[in-house]
Formats: structure tokens, sequence, C-alpha cells
């Protein structure tokens, strides 16, 4: 399968997965405090040779389609354009010795957990405090903010990787 295909395919599972089942749940009391937004997961597994300002494009164009179907006026397409800025940054630092395998359709899955873990966390707390912090836009209630966004953070990224390892087949095993 393309890349492009296998991507586009991938945006619209995810924006479907967010629409429909993740932006309905509720946790009682504790809902406030676990929001996932799984879709970002999209960004971060964009491959790691595509140019950032296409990077940033795809991630303002998701942030906006979310942002269509959550009436949140351009509350996630800030949050994703800045997850987006950062992931070049977080993928130099994070980079082997070698490089990266840029021909490996699969490089994001073949990383190992700590590497994926480390990954995911740095982009998914950035974007989580980003929307939390804009979102509410006051210092009042700061601990509340800031604790909101880590607990979903912590949410987020505990899907995310249970969804790479669900959905991802090595090729030895396909």
């Amino acid at each position: 399968m393309t890349p492009i295909l296998s991507n586009s395919i991938r945006f619209i599972v995810l924006v479907l997965i967010q629409v429909l089942l993740l932006n309905h749940l509720d946790f009682g009391s504790a809902s406030p405090y676990l929001t996932p937004y799984l879709y970002l997961l999209f960004i971060l597994l964009l491959p790691v040779d595509l140019s950032p300002p296409t990077v940033m494009g795809l991630s303002v164009l998701t942030g906006l389609v979310l942002d269509m179907f959550c009436n949140t006026y351009g509350l996630h397409a800030s949050a994703t354009l800045f997850a987006g800025y950062l992931r070049l940054y977080v993928l130099n630092a994070l980079a082997p010795r070698e490089g990266y395998d840029t021909q490996n359709p699969d490089l994001f899955f073949t990383m190992g957990l700590r590497w994926k873990a480390t990954y995911f966390g740095i982009l998914v707390l950035a974007h989580h405090f980003w929307f939390f912090f804009v979102e509410v836009f006051r210092l009042s209630g700061l601990f509340d903010t800031f604790l909101r966004a880590f607990i979903s953070s912590l949410f987020t990224l505990a899907l995310m990787l249970l969804s790479v390892y669900l959905v991802y087949k090595p090729a030895y095993r396909r």
C-alpha cells in the first residue's frame, strides 16, 4: 500500500474514532480529566522524511477537521500545529546514531517501546498542555488545568501505545 493511501486511511479512521466514539465517552466525575485525543496519532505517525511545511499543513488540516466536528473554533488546529512544529525537534532529539531508516515504511512500529513512549509522550504532553491552557485562557485554576492536561495526556498515551501494538502486524507475522 502506498504511503499516501495508508496515511489517508489512517487519517479517516482516527478522525472517525475521535468524533464518533472518544468525544462521546463519559467517565462520570473523572470526565474532565480523562479526555483522550487519539487523532493526534495521525500526525505522530507521518513519515520521518516528510518536509516540515507539509507536516505543519497536515497538522492544521487535521485540527481544522476536528474543530469543525467539535465546534472548538481553531483550538484543535492551534494545538495540532504546535505538536506538528515540535515534531521535527523531538525526532531529531530522539534520533538513533545511525539516523532513521527512511526506506522503512514501518519505522515507527519497529522502534522500541521506550522510544515510542518518549516520542509520543513528549508530543502528547505538549499538545494537551497547549490545548487545555488555551481552552481555559486564564491563570485561575492553574493547578486544575495542569492536572487535567497531565492526566488526559497519560490516558491518551496509553490509548496510542495500545492501538499501535494492536493494529500493527510485523512483516514476519503477516
